[in-house]
């Protein structure tokens, strides 16, 4: 796993726990450092064929980036657990005897990437014995990236922005060798019908960190902070992508079945996905290995099957300003925005499709926006 290596590193775990002892085995597998005691009696209420699954289920999409073979979060979690057994009988820079609550932390928040020796006034104030005290250090750009457990019984239910949170809003912390710091992408994701498929449309542009004042837009720019700076804009274009961006589109199957993915190398654009309807959670994704910087955005997607003789409208799409008003949906998809966030004073097209509408039947149609 410390190689990178992951996906050898999977298959190293996997083999270990298949030549467990059973007892053993539900202890590598357990979550009870992970998840909260609700999340444990979820997890323990399962009978042991589900459980499994959702076991799977929760690890594969607390993967970081789906674009990278191997699942990391997975194996850096397995290799937490082997470190933890490493400190047992060992001495430690703390100077601490290992227990429980050292084991829970590490497990949690990961391996230390470095110490540092400070004064204790505390001790020396006490004691005449040695007022040293040793401080171990995350890295600093850890994040959450378990799946949220409080969709765990229907994952396809997640909204929008709801996981990769700041590292003291989350129970565990992970920082991707690849990308130490994951960025989110501004995205608009709309379902279409097409027969008895699902058409899932995902316009995509990352999100470049300020660095400075925002500079003034240009004219005709969609975009909201377009003239903010990275810290590396200059050298890597105006998102800052400094090697070939891969970008792709992911639906992953609440099933546990093998995910629907397309790929592009576009630093922003529109992907799209044909499937069969069902519960899905997507994700839309961008890394640049070479900047060693990834952006993702992942949210819950479900269609089921249109009834005969009821009526059904698509997900609203808005367009860029300036956007012809098209005649078709495939008219459309070149002019999708990448985000929904809209300017004051600005104009746009929305698109949307009915269907199972009787030939000249009216509708009304009431379109509505919040702050």
């Amino acid at each position: 796993h410390l190689t990178a290596d992951y996906v050898a590193s999977e298959e190293a775990f996997r083999e270990a726990l298949g030549l467990m002892p059973p007892d053993e085995r539900e202890r590598w597998l357990s979550l009870r450092y992970v998840l909260t005691e609700d999340g444990e009696e979820l997890f323990a209420s399962m009978d042991p064929e589900e459980r499994e699954r959702r076991w799977e289920q929760f690890w594969r999409l607390s993967d970081p980036v789906f674009l990278l073979e191997g699942n990391d979060r997975l194996t850096d979690h397995f290799a937490r657990m082997v470190e933890a057994v490493n400190w047992r009988d060992a001495a430690n820079p703390m100077g601490w005897p290992w227990g429980e609550d050292m084991e829970a932390t590490l497990i949690r928040y990961g391996r230390n990437i470095g110490y540092s020796r400070t004064y204790d006034p505390i001790a020396a104030f006490r004691t005449l014995g040695d007022t040293r005290r040793v401080l171990g250090h995350h890295h600093p750009k850890s994040r959450g990236y378990l799946f949220p457990e409080e969709f765990l019984e229907s994952p396809s239910d997640v909204p929008p922005e709801s996981w990769i949170t700041a590292p003291r809003e989350a129970r565990t912390w992970y920082a991707p060798r690849y990308s130490p710091e994951m960025r989110p992408l501004e995205t608009q994701v709309g379902r279409f019908r097409r027969g008895e498929e699902m058409l899932v449309v995902g316009a995509y542009r990352p999100v470049v960190p300020e660095a400075g004042p925002v500079a003034a837009e240009a004219p005709g720019s969609d975009s909201v902070g377009a003239g903010a700076p990275g810290s590396n804009r200059e050298e890597g274009g105006p998102f800052g992508i400094r090697g070939q961006p891969h970008a792709a589109l992911f639906l992953v199957p609440e099933d546990g079945s093998d995910p629907i993915f397309t790929r592009g190398f576009n630093e922003e654009g529109v992907l799209t996905i044909n499937s069969p309807p069902g519960r899905y959670v997507s994700g839309l994704e961008v890394v640049d290995l070479e900047g060693k910087q990834a952006w993702r955005a992942r949210q819950g997607v479900v269609q089921l099957p249109l009834p005969l003789g009821l009526v059904d409208a698509s997900d609203l799409l808005i367009l860029k300003e300036g956007a012809p008003l098209p005649e078709s949906l495939d008219e459309a998809l070149p002019h999708v925005r990448p985000g929904v966030r809209i300017r004051r004073g600005e104009r746009f097209p929305v698109v949307w499709e009915a269907y199972g509408l009787r030939v000249a039947e009216p509708v009304r149609v009431t379109l509505g926006f919040t702050r």
